[in-house]
């Protein structure tokens, strides 16, 4: 059984198609590896949604996709992915940041 504590990384996306998969690329790349990652996608209308629906979500069986049907802001996103998380702590990645590999390790 894995003793490490399940950290939720939350990322907030809006219309980020060109930058998304980076800063996700950059989550999975961590050195600490008991993580669930929440993509909330806050009604992207820039083809984020087939892009994760399609390619991001067979990257990696520890992420998952919550799309909400109407734009409500950043602080509606993460509180959306804060109430689905199951990890004991969290912290967010923007959808346009990279975390550094030992950024949730440290």
């Amino acid at each position: 059984m894995n003793k490490e504590k399940l950290v939720t990384v939350i990322i907030p996306t809006y219309n980020r198609f060109d930058y998304l998969l980076k800063a996700i690329q950059s989550v999975k790349n961590q050195t600490y590896k008991n993580i669930e990652i929440i993509i909330v996608d806050d009604c992207s209308i820039d083809g984020t949604q087939f892009l994760v629906e399609n390619e991001i979500l067979k990257l990696d069986p520890r992420i998952k996709y919550i799309r909400h049907t109407e734009n409500n802001g950043l602080a509606f996103a993460r509180n959306t992915a804060i109430f689905n998380a199951k990890g004991k702590y969290f912290t967010f990645c923007d959808d346009d940041d990279l975390l550094m590999p030992n950024y949730i390790e440290e």
